[in-house]
């Protein structure tokens, strides 16, 4: 949902299915925006996530992940920086 909310807010289409994900990408305030929805099982969603940055040749900290918490109360938000995900295949 909040990748709805980001796609209609910045009006950036997000259908194109690629790299296990729906795709939209447009530029905002001059820099290069991709929204990304992994299609998927929530626990594989990481494949999705390495495969767009192996293709684009980008870095983990390029990137911003939203995730649902069950300790979080509803409509809050926590934001971490310098998380180490680690991708095992």
């Amino acid at each position: 949902m909040a990748i709805d909310k980001l796609s209609e807010k910045l009006g950036i289409t997000v259908e194109k299915n690629k790299h296990k994900a729906l795709i939209g990408k447009d530029t905002v305030n001059q820099e290069t925006v991709m929204l990304v929805k992994p299609q998927t099982f929530m626990n594989l969603s990481g494949e999705a996530v390495i495969d767009i940055l192996n293709f684009y040749k980008e870095t983990p900290d390029k990137v911003i992940v939203i995730v649902d918490d069950i300790d979080l109360p509803l409509g809050k938000v926590r934001i971490k920086r310098n998380i180490i995900i680690a991708y095992i295949c």
